[in-house]
């Protein structure tokens, strides 16, 4: 069997004795003892928080990348990078710069499939046609699928509050939404891809919370699968509306102050169960 190393369905040439390392939680504590006895430490493990690969990557100046045309999953790539051929290097170079995730798949036994983002990246001629690439791969998760525990959970009490040092990592996410409304003409049966709203990582966020807090459906019978797109459309209308309907607020479709506090309350309740 042929050792593979590929990102994004490339199947780039690595310096096979690059060290991985795994990222444990590990809290120890010292624990009290009499005089007269050795003392001791208590130790938990809490959690696994993933790889670091530190890997080295050769390419020549000749060899054109034949992967995944991967871009940011926060829709800010450049359309038409791949439109003309790019050389491995050129490519790493792009995924860097642009965070986009790096999907490995290989059979090297020191290293652990996954999603990647690049850390860090360095680059050297080794001669005039072979370029070195270091690379920092830290394993990396869809946003949308991370549960925030950086923060304490948030009381009902501090919702109103102006500052955002009391509010849970997703209270802040969704307190940062702004203001927004539907821009296109689309009604319930429009078919998605003759939409004409921009896309729009605000509302992208928008529809991630409506749709955990079950207002934005995965499937209706009329318009099909309903993804999160990025587009005030039809959809995310009628999911405010219905929000606001069992808020008690005004129903117009439209995302303001009332419907992020109400966003905010259902995460506290989701939080504090």
């Amino acid at each position: 069997m042929q050792p593979y190393f590929y990102i994004n369905g490339h199947d780039f040439k690595i310096e096979y004795e690059a060290e991985g390392e795994s990222d444990l939680g590990i809290v120890t504590n010292d624990m009290f003892v009499s005089a007269d006895s050795y003392g001791y430490k208590d130790i938990q493990w809490t959690n696994f928080t993933g790889e670091t690969l530190p890997i080295d990557v050769y390419s020549r100046i000749d060899e054109k990348y034949v992967g995944d045309p991967e871009q940011p999953s926060d829709h800010t790539g450049d359309e038409t990078f791949y439109s003309i051929p790019r050389t491995p290097h050129a490519v790493l170079k792009y995924w860097a710069q642009r965070g986009v995730p790096c999907k490995v798949k290989t059979n090297l036994e020191a290293y652990e499939s996954g999603t990647y983002i690049i850390k860090e990246i360095q680059y050297s001629n080794i001669t005039f046609t072979l370029i070195k690439t270091h690379l920092d791969l830290i394993q990396y998760e869809n946003p949308d699928e991370i549960e925030q525990t950086y923060w304490s959970p948030t009381q009902n009490t501090q919702i109103n509050t102006t500052s955002n040092k009391h509010l849970s990592a997703t209270a802040q996410e969704i307190q940062k939404i702004p203001d927004c409304h539907q821009t296109c003409d689309c009604v319930e049966d429009t078919p998605p891809q003759y939409c004409q709203a921009s896309i729009q990582k605000e509302v992208e966020t928008l529809q991630k919370y409506l749709r955990r807090y079950g207002y934005l459906p995965i499937f209706t019978r009329i318009y099909g699968r309903i993804n999160i797109t990025g587009k005030y459309c039809y959809n995310t209308t009628q999911a405010v509306k219905q929000l606001q309907q069992d808020f008690g607020l005004t129903i117009n479709g439209d995302c303001n102050e009332e419907v992020r506090r109400a966003l905010i309350k259902l995460s506290n309740s989701e939080e504090t169960v």
